[in-house]
């Protein structure tokens, strides 16, 4: 009776992994084909010790007559904003920069996604192995 909603729900776990893992890949993809460049900062909060630990800011940088937007979280902001001057790699479109660091965090992200997948993987098996016994069978070994 409860099966049903349980491969739901299992399916959609590992779609959403799925839906990430490849959303990680290309931001891997980004940063690895990407160039380090200098950009200035135009735009930082004045004091990152007073930023909430929950949320993020939004930071901007300027490259070649081009204005990027970033939202960094607190840590981020105490390692990185020290001076007006930051080195960062710049995806090849242009478009999206990455702190140094910031692969690491890409690459647990895409670890983090595929567990989900696998998470739905194994229940969506366990759901389909209850579905296919038979009531009141004995196993035997």
């Amino acid at each position: 009776m409860f099966r049903k909603p349980l491969v739901i729900a299992s399916l959609l776990l590992i779609v959403f992994g799925i839906f990430g893992i490849v959303s990680e890949y290309h931001l891997q993809q980004d940063y690895q084909k990407g160039r380090e460049v200098v950009v200035d900062v135009t735009d930082k909060p004045a004091d990152c010790d007073a930023l909430s630990y929950r949320r993020g800011v939004i930071i901007t940088v300027r490259y070649l007559d081009r204005t990027i937007i970033k939202s960094i979280s607190r840590g981020q902001c105490a390692v990185h904003l020290v001076d007006d001057k930051i080195k960062v790699i710049l995806a090849p479109d242009g478009k999206r920069i990455f702190f140094i660091d910031e692969i690491d965090a890409i690459q647990e992200d895409m670890v983090a996604s595929a567990l989900i997948s696998l998470a739905g993987f194994i229940c969506l098996i366990r759901s389909l192995k209850k579905k296919n016994s038979r009531p009141g069978s004995i196993a035997t070994n």
